[in-house]
């Protein structure tokens, strides 16, 4: 036998690149196992790893050890919970993916099984620290697994479709303002008289859609009672205005369920500290929210010129000699610890609140 003979059919230059690519989504596609073995002891529940893709999800049980590729489909989920069956579980646990991570949340949690989505960049760290050597998605639900075993993460319920409508709205509305200023500034650098006007029917457009998308989140607000309570006491607030009211409820749904540090970190105002030994290093904002921040950090200006409280602490020694994007990030997350606080209580705005 020559060695072209004994070639492997897999490994042969002549098998078409296609075929091995096609049989290596069949092999992916098919699970590992399909029931979760119970642990040695009964009573000491399981913790679930999911790594979430847009495809499939690899699944890893721990302590038992077993893992699962399913699809990222409804019936993948169902396969999954039913796989589980009575096996007690302490937790869920999954990156935040979006749209891809949002189906599996929803069936998960209606199954009653404790959920867990934890932040990518937390989970990268911890992953790269448990398992440094490779990387694979089936290796990311055993360390994701692990994660949850040695910290304290918190629960987190699924978004229901009337928070995700509103969600989608409030970020559709800021994806057309800022349209909308790109086309104002590229309407200030046209000299042609027809391409300006071209661009003006595109603003006015814009704008009549940003009006109706207004009309509508205010009337998801209205309609919902809890809501309309919560966006009642956050607008008593000097300096909030109806839109960063509706964008913190849409964006910001843990508001008045943390303590305000959480919350502060949450959107990502609240200082992050750099220092080592003699070594004192400048406090600096990081991760967080982005987009609400954005909407805070115009609110805050207002807040800085009508409120009151705000005011005063902004007169103090400590204040005053701060530069201006010190003193606004520091309104924001003032005003965030503020509401927080407000919502909780369910009372709204008196000086005497903060």
């Amino acid at each position: 036998m020559t060695n072209a003979d004994q070639i492997s059919p897999k490994t042969s230059p002549k098998t078409p690149r296609k075929i091995l690519r096609k049989a290596s989504r069949a092999r992916s596609a098919t699970p590992l196992t399909t029931t979760l073995m119970a642990p040695s002891d009964p009573a000491s529940p399981v913790t679930i790893g999911i790594d979430i893709g847009k495809s499939f999800i690899d699944v890893h049980v721990a302590p038992t050890g077993q893992s699962m590729r399913l699809p990222n489909t409804a019936e993948g989920h169902k396969t999954l919970i039913r796989s589980i069956g009575q096996t007690p579980v302490k937790a869920c646990v999954f990156e935040a993916t979006g749209m891809y991570s949002r189906a599996i949340h929803s069936a998960l949690f209606a199954a009653g099984h404790p959920t867990m989505r934890v932040n990518p960049r937390q989970s990268c760290l911890f992953l790269k620290s448990y398992s440094p050597s490779h990387k694979t998605d089936r290796s990311d639900a055993i360390g994701l697994a692990a994660m949850a075993a040695a910290l304290d993460l918190r629960h987190v319920a699924p978004e229901t479709p009337d928070q995700a409508a509103l969600r989608e709205r409030v970020t559709l509305r800021q994806d057309l303002v800022r349209e909308r200023v790109a086309m104002q500034e590229r309407a200030n650098a046209i000299a042609t008289p027809a391409l300006r006007k071209q661009i003006d029917k595109i603003i006015i457009a814009l704008e009549k859609e940003i009006e109706k998308l207004d009309e509508a989140l205010s009337a998801s607000v209205q309609k919902d009672e809890a809501l309309n309570q919560k966006a009642k006491i956050i607008e008593s607030a000097p300096g909030i205005g109806r839109h960063s009211t509706v964008a913190l409820l849409a964006l910001l749904p843990e508001l008045g369920s943390l303590t305000g540090k959480q919350i502060a970190a949450l959107v990502g105002v609240a200082p992050v500290t750099r220092d080592s030994g003699a070594f004192k290093g400048k406090k600096f904002i990081r991760g967080g929210r982005g987009d609400l921040r954005t909407i805070l950090f115009m609110a805050a200006l207002s807040a800085m010129r009508m409120n009151p409280v705000i005011k005063k602490w902004l007169a103090s020694p400590s204040m005053a000699a701060k530069p201006h994007k010190v003193q606004r990030i520091a309104t924001v997350r003032k005003l965030l610890v503020i509401l927080n606080a407000m919502v909780k209580n369910n009372t709204p705005w008196t000086e005497k609140t903060t």
